[in-house]
């Protein structure tokens, strides 16, 4: 298309109707990249046994491997000695903070997976990612990534799920026909910007237009203009295409998705990101063999994620929570599985977090919830049992947000508890070894 020709369809189009600028202007773009802390949300898929990762027992009836082996010890946090846990927990101890003893207060994947991640039983409550997007990601173009687990969005900000590299790529380029040509020549696609932008600053700015309306051009004009910044894009995907093998030569797609999402944030274009793990532990029939082949799919994509990060440059900037819907049962049912228990664990990782290497909560030798004094966090008969709601107000106020007048909006009348005072913590309270 001739530009005289392309001009004249734009006008007829009522593309310039009431420009503002002359045509030579630039674009103006508002657009610049988040440097903030990086959240990254995941869900362990299915239900992770507390016994077999960070909330250990020695006794025979619970983990067979107690038969001959000890928990092992990094640090003041006790780990199960199952493949994989070792290597990681020795890693990462001082970067960690466990949490045991949470009472989801369900036994059901759905109704924990809502507790677990929005801190009460019932829909309609927001994922803590969506929170924090929209008080540090206001103006960026994938403020809120998301990919299974909990997606409860409530209309704060839209979440983008996240898609794979080719569908990347088309967003990051989406004129590019191929490596060396474009659709519309970059010029003309410069000018056609230019006039859309000036209808869209027209529309949002009237007020003739019922206040519907006006919002949906003010919406529209504000993605509009976070488009130029998924140009960043391109500059940081790597020609030789995604990871999917982690640390210990795992293959999953988890490490594939754990490293689009890291690109996205290296742009600079995302606050939080929410993963499902994909690795199914949900294992109600010969639990040792798989759980022995799960575990180190788990740890080793969470070492990936670490390694990952810090090649990109995002390590000192990443604060991950790692959660899952229930814990297992303290026995082995019928066909030597695990069933589905109230009870179980959670993490927050931070690389040299002052609150390291510290286990807040507890539960008893069956696994019942313990509770703890919510200020010194020692076992306490007149305290009070973690619950999720207790979970996700830390996680809140880890980020910040808490007291942000959107998650008021969201109230958990939950006590506050001291999780992250680097000087307490929760002491053992039952004999691991009978």
């Amino acid at each position: 298309m001739k530009r005289r020709d392309f001009l004249k369809f734009a006008g007829s189009a009522g593309l310039y109707a009431a420009i503002p600028f002359p045509l030579d202007k630039a674009f103006a773009s508002t657009y610049s990249p988040y440097e903030g802390p990086i959240y990254f949300n995941i869900h362990v898929s299915g239900g992770l046994d507390q016994s077999s990762f960070t909330d250990p027992r020695e006794d025979p009836l619970i983990n067979t491997w107690a038969d001959s082996k000890d928990a092992g010890v990094a640090g003041n946090i006790r780990y199960a000695p199952v493949p994989g846990n070792q290597e990681f927990f020795e890693k990462y101890y001082k970067d960690m903070l466990v949490i045991n003893g949470i009472d989801g207060e369900t036994n059901g994947h759905a109704i924990g997976t809502i507790s677990r991640w929005s801190g009460r039983l019932a829909r309609g409550y927001p994922n803590t990612c969506e929170l924090i997007a929209a008080t540090y990601g206001q103006g960026l173009a994938l403020p809120y990534l998301s990919k299974g687990g909990y997606e409860e969005n409530v209309g704060i900000v839209p979440l983008t799920r996240l898609l794979d590299l080719n569908m990347m790529k088309a967003v990051a380029q989406p004129n590019q026909a191929s490596a060396t040509a474009n659709y519309i020549k970059q010029s003309d696609l410069d000018i056609l910007q230019r006039y859309k932008q000036a209808r869209i600053d027209t529309l949002s700015s009237t007020n003739t237009y019922l206040p519907t309306l006006t919002r949906a051009f003010s919406e529209m004009n504000t993605a509009y203009q976070g488009r130029d910044s998924l140009d960043r894009l391109a500059d940081y995907i790597p020609a030789a295409g995604l990871d999917t093998v982690d640390t210990q030569g795992n293959t999953t797609s988890f490490v594939r998705n754990i490293h689009l999402s890291l690109i996205s944030a290296q742009a600079g274009l995302t606050t939080c990101i929410n993963l499902a793990s994909g690795i199914d532990f949900d294992l109600h029939r010969d639990f040792d063999a798989q759980s022995d082949i799960k575990m180190p799919q788990l740890t080793g994509a969470l070492d990936y994620l670490w390694e990952k990060s810090q090649e990109l440059g995002l390590a000192d900037r990443l604060v991950v929570f790692i959660n899952t819907e229930l814990g297992r049962t303290p026995h082995y049912n019928a066909n030597s599985g695990k069933d589905h228990h109230t009870i179980g664990s959670a993490m927050f990782m931070k690389r040299n977090a002052a609150w390291g290497n510290r286990v807040v909560g507890a539960s008893g030798e069956q696994h019942t919830a313990l509770k703890i004094n919510p200020q010194t966090l020692e076992i306490d008969e007149n305290g009070i049992a973690l619950k999720s709601k207790h979970l996700i107000q830390a996680v809140r106020q880890l980020a910040g947000v808490d007291q942000e007048p959107l998650a008021q909006n969201f109230p958990l009348n939950a006590e506050d508890v001291d999780f992250f005072n680097p000087d307490k913590k929760t002491g053992y309270s039952v004999n691991f070894r009978a």
